[in-house]
This record gives structure tokens, C-alpha cells and sequence, in this order.
């Protein structure tokens, strides 16, 4: 628990200061047919509360199949993903509640991820 608080501080402090773009994956994993999952909020709370940042959303498919590196191994000879952009999100307000934020990247991800599958979306 220690080193986790730590790891979020030194979050905080990248966030704050860095002069690159922070790239995060905050859906974790994807479930076993590979629908986004259950987002892992912290470290996004973490970085938008820092300061005003311009997100950018992306999703992939195909490649969750391989997720082990036993199965990276076996399948890279037929690996075939795809990654769309999403959209452009402006984040003003470091001091704002970040969850209904975090809550739309996931909404725009998971519509992008049903189009790209040819899915309806309920």
C-alpha cells in the first residue's frame, strides 16, 4: 500500500510538471471477448487533477486476443488490430470532480469500440 501511495504521488508530479504527453490505459483489461472493461480510475483522477489537459481518446480491437505473452507469441503471425482516434477532450478545471469526465471517456470508448464491431449500442 505504501509504494502505491508513492507511485500516485510520483503520478501527481509527472503530471504537474511533465512537458510530454502522459499516455494511460485506464480501462485495465478488457473482458474475455475483449469489451472494455471496468475502468481503474485512480491514477486519470490523478493526473487530471493536476492541471488542464487536452485528452485525446483512442481504442484498439483485435489485439486483446493477445494479451498473454504465450498467446502474443503463438498469434503475432496473425495479429490483426485496429486503432481509432476517438475524439479530443479539453479538461479546464484541476479542481473540478473528475468522474463524470472520466465517465464520458468511457461512454465514447465503448460507442467507438460497438461501431467499430459493427455493434448496435443499446
Amino acid at each position: 500500500r505504501r509504494d502505491t501511495l508513492g507511485m500516485t504521488d510520483d503520478l501527481s508530479e509527472v503530471a504537474r510538471t511533465a512537458e510530454v504527453p502522459v499516455a494511460i490505459f485506464p480501462e485495465g483489461t478488457r473482458t474475455r471477448d475483449g469489451d472494455i472493461g471496468r475502468f481503474k480510475k485512480a491514477a486519470l483522477r490523478r493526473i487530471l487533477q493536476a492541471r488542464a489537459w487536452k485528452v485525446y481518446i483512442l481504442v484498439g480491437d483485435g489485439f486483446w486476443k493477445y494479451a498473454k505473452f504465450k498467446d502474443f507469441l503463438r498469434g503475432i503471425s496473425e495479429m490483426n488490430g485496429e486503432v481509432e482516434f476517438v475524439s479530443m477532450l479539453e479538461w479546464n478545471d484541476p479542481a473540478a470532480d473528475p468522474n463524470p469526465f472520466i465517465e464520458e471517456i468511457r461512454t465514447q470508448m465503448v460507442a467507438r469500440l460497438a461501431r467499430m464491431r459493427g455493434d448496435s449500442i443499446a
